[in-house]
């Protein structure tokens, strides 16, 4: 039941848009898991560090706020 539920959900996320700010330590796992899990993640923080560890992790990472 829980493949079920989880498959159900998926297929409900899949193309929204969800914005992202702060791909630090903690944000960029939950960015990453946002996208595993179907959503559309468009990501930003202020550090390049951060901004290159997304691009690696294949997030979409915005110029600006």
């Amino acid at each position: 039941m829980l493949f079920f539920a989880r498959r159900s959900f998926t297929s409900a996320v899949a193309g929204k848009k969800v914005a992202f700010l702060g791909l630090g330590n903690m944000g960029l796992p939950m960015a990453t898991n946002l996208k595993k899990a179907g959503f559309d993640v468009t990501g930003y923080d202020v550090g390049d560090k951060q901004r290159q560890s997304a691009v690696e992790a294949s997030l979409d990472v915005a110029a600006s706020i």
